[in-house]
């Protein structure tokens, strides 16, 4: 009776007595071994235990000494299935210790996938994505509309009644600006009778410049985006550039591939410009330790971390972080492959705390305009020619400070140069002397008011990068060359593994 109820359960999950669905392994039994199987039989090697991982064909269909754990086509022969539907408490799985059991309709779900076959799949995320079949649609549009239909009618839903065209215009402003209509756009919308109305209004909302703030915001969210450290007393930093360039980015409507390459590698483009430089303060957008007592080394190591984490959830939508300290326990990456792509972000030349309280920390890229640059290579020509007219009537002991390029000078020998040329009191020279304090003020403001941001530079020579042990700084064991993950594409033949290399590959269209 009890199996004849449970037949009947299967049945009603499955589509309907004499209506069975097709079992399928990603989307019905993935979770179910997710859930509650792979903690023991799973990837990580260090935990599975019987040396079986059920969500890889190879161990479950394996035969050991006459026992397989899957057996197409026969659950009575699977030992899986036997110890699953075990009344023995040293038998049954999951043990009765574990804090998550199966439910009854899990039970049968995985019978019937047996039964059907026991047909395993790739997991869906690492599969080569494939155009799928979209009927008669012709535009990308058309497209989703394709999905939306088909899903609607498998689900026996009506389509709602048209929004009125007020509505329409609110919600289409809010989706591309963030912003409500003005009362004028609306005005000038709900009078455009004619059938390009929709079509010009989205034209315009394209093209406004709070349609690029507002795709920008969830790309921020993503690459941590701030303009404060985020350690002790939180003191300002100015990646704003860099939010900038984002922002342009979307306005431009940049390639994607594009959009990628520079913000992942741009500083290592031939020929690099500096609108590029900036697009790599996407990696240096980690927190920043200035507090005392911090180290060098230690918070280097957090940088890279930092860096591997985040684009591997925002390009390749995966948590890496696990394998920091040992194989991912859900997804097929090691801990070494996790320090493989490490040492391909280890080879900024930074310092790991923050020198400082506040402000941009090297690497740096400084941005001014045009005008500004002029003026600021005038200044740093005109401004030693002045002081070596000068040096005859000052103190002695700043020649060999007058005789250093400006914008090499360090803070404390230019100081003593300029209280020098303050204390001058020749009447011959005053006129001189003013001038040389004025131009002087006015290079120390153009400076100050040139933006910075910090941004990925490399160093000539790389670091070394080894397999951290438990993750921690102080425990280096094997040292390992930059890589990629193995259950992803290999990087085409002829490129070089290095960042630039890694970012190519990112929107490889064979990834």
């Amino acid at each position: 009776m009890v199996r004849f109820y449970a037949s009947v359960l299967t049945a009603l999950l499955l589509g309907g007595v004499g209506d069975a669905r097709e079992i399928r392994f990603n989307r019905d039994i993935r979770p179910i071994l997710a859930d509650n199987c792979v903690a023991c039989h799973g990837a990580d090697e260090a935990t599975r235990e019987a040396g079986l991982q059920l969500d890889d064909p190879e161990s479950a269909l394996a035969d050991r000494d006459g026992v397989r754990a899957v057996v197409p086509g026969d659950p009575g022969s699977s030992e899986m299935l036997r110890r699953i539907f075990s009344a023995d408490p040293e038998m049954v799985m999951p043990p009765p210790s574990h804090p998550v059991q199966l439910k009854v309709e899990e039970k049968e779900m995985l019978r019937a996938w047996i039964e059907q076959g026991a047909e395993f799949e790739g997991h869906w995320a690492f599969q080569r994505v494939e155009r799928p079949d979209v009927g008669s649609a012709s535009s990308g549009a058309e497209a989703i509309d394709f999905f939306i239909d088909r899903r609607r009618k498998e689900s026996g839903l009506e389509p709602e009644f048209p929004a009125d065209r007020e509505v329409l215009l609110r919600r289409l402003s809010l989706d591309l600006i963030g912003l409500p209509p003005s009362d004028e756009e609306r005005r000038r919308f709900l009078g455009d009778d004619g059938p390009e109305a929709y079509e010009a209004a989205v034209d315009r909302l394209l093209a406004s410049k709070h349609f690029g703030e507002r795709m920008a915001m969830w790309w921020l969210d993503g690459a941590r985006y701030a303009d404060t450290h985020g350690f002790q007393a939180d003191w300002e930093r100015y990646q704003w550039p860099w939010r900038d360039w984002v922002i342009r980015a979307f306005n431009d409507n940049m390639p994607f591939d594009q959009f990628t390459v520079e913000q992942v590698a741009g500083d290592m483009l031939p020929g690099a410009h500096p609108d590029q430089i900036v697009a790599t303060g996407f990696n240096r957008n980690h927190r920043i330790n200035t507090e005392g007592g911090a180290l060098d080394e230690e918070w280097l190591i957090e940088n890279v971390m930092d860096r591997v984490e985040t684009v591997g959830s925002v390009w390749l939508g995966l948590t890496l972080g696990c394998a920091r300290c040992h194989d991912h326990k859900y997804d097929p990456l090691s801990q070494r492959e996790f320090y493989q792509m490490f040492a391909l972000f280890h080879n900024v030349a930074e310092q790991g705390k923050g020198p400082g309280r506040q402000g941009n920390f090297e690497p740096v890229i400084k941005l001014a305009d045009d005008d500004d640059l002029r003026r600021r290579k005038e200044l740093v020509a005109e401004i030693p020619r002045l002081e070596r007219d000068l040096l005859k009537w000052l103190p002695k002991g700043v020649e060999s400070l007058v005789k250093q390029p400006l914008e090499k000078r360090n803070g404390n020998g230019d100081n003593r140069l300029r209280k020098a040329i303050v204390d001058l009191k020749q009447p011959d020279v005053q006129g001189l002397r003013d001038e040389v304090l004025a131009l002087r003020k006015e290079y120390k403001e153009l400076v100050a008011r040139t933006p910075s941001v910090m941004v990925m530079r490399e160093m000539a020579e790389p670091r070394k990068t080894y397999i951290l042990e438990r993750g921690e700084y102080t425990n280096p064991t094997e040292e390992v060359q930059a890589g990629l993950p193995s259950f992803l594409p290999a990087l085409p033949e002829g490129q070089q593994m290095d960042r630039l290399g890694f970012a190519r590959w990112l929107v490889s269209r064979e990834h």
